[in-house]
């Protein structure tokens, strides 16, 4: 039969955590679910906060060289007693710590696997098939 499409099984991708005691991640999950619902879910949130500390961070840095240079009062970095005299190094680090952040953050994470692809076929004519369809 010609256009006949055969499934090898359905599989239900709306599957939670079978029900009894809990299996402690023995069971069996679909691909791309984990038991706390999709995968990489929560990591909206934690780039959110990554973006938020790194942030106060670039500015705290930016603060504490200002305070260094100008002689303002400002930041918090020139408010810690343990960092007198490292000032603007501590302010430095801040900002290089901020745009390692600001790196980690947009990375958008781990990179797809590349595709495996078939080296280019013979021109001429197709080899039968062996499954007795004709084709």
């Amino acid at each position: 039969m010609h256009g006949t499409v055969r499934s090898h099984g359905a599989i239900d991708f709306r599957l939670s955590a079978p029900a009894g005691p809990p299996t402690f991640g023995t069971e069996r999950r679909p691909r791309g679910r984990c038991a706390w619902g999709v995968r990489g879910a929560g990591l909206v949130l934690i780039k959110k906060v990554l973006e938020i500390v790194g942030f106060v961070a670039l500015v705290q840095g930016v603060l504490g060289l200002v305070r260094e240079f100008t002689h303002w009062h400002v930041g918090m970095i020139g408010r810690l007693p343990f960092l007198h005299d490292y000032e603007a190094f501590a302010s430095f680090v801040l900002i290089v710590l901020a745009c390692a952040l600001f790196a980690v953050t947009d990375s958008g994470g781990p990179r797809p696997r590349a595709r495996k692809t078939e080296p280019p076929r013979a021109a001429g004519p197709r080899p039968p098939c062996t499954d007795g369809r004709e084709p």
